[in-house]
């Protein structure tokens, strides 16, 4: 497998490239869209005044963006990882049979 990964460089670098685009492109729409929905959230907790509650909204708030980025992150580097030991190919074995 690691020879296999070695020798398609030339398919692995663009890969590689493509996934590390979309590391950007996936922090910086989570960081433009995390913005609008903190306000909405800040909007929630001004009609509660139990501080639990507040802590708890909190709590869930931040564990959920936090994961929705890492999960992005990590499943673009599965794929990344995944792909490099695919090996395409056009033969097709077989043919039209009815």
């Amino acid at each position: 497998m690691i020879r296999r990964f070695i020798a398609d460089e030339n398919a692995n670098v663009w890969v590689g490239i493509t996934c590390i685009a979309l590391i950007a492109i996936t922090a910086l729409t989570w960081l433009l869209l995390s913005t609008p929905t903190l306000m909405m959230i800040e909007t929630l907790q001004t009609m509660t005044t139990n501080p639990r509650a507040l802590q708890v909204l909190n709590a869930l708030t931040d564990w959920a963006l936090g994961v929705l980025l890492i999960g992005e992150i990590l499943a673009l580097l599965i794929w990344w990882l995944a792909s490099a030991f695919k090996r395409e190919d056009q033969t097709y074995y077989g043919g039209y049979t009815q």
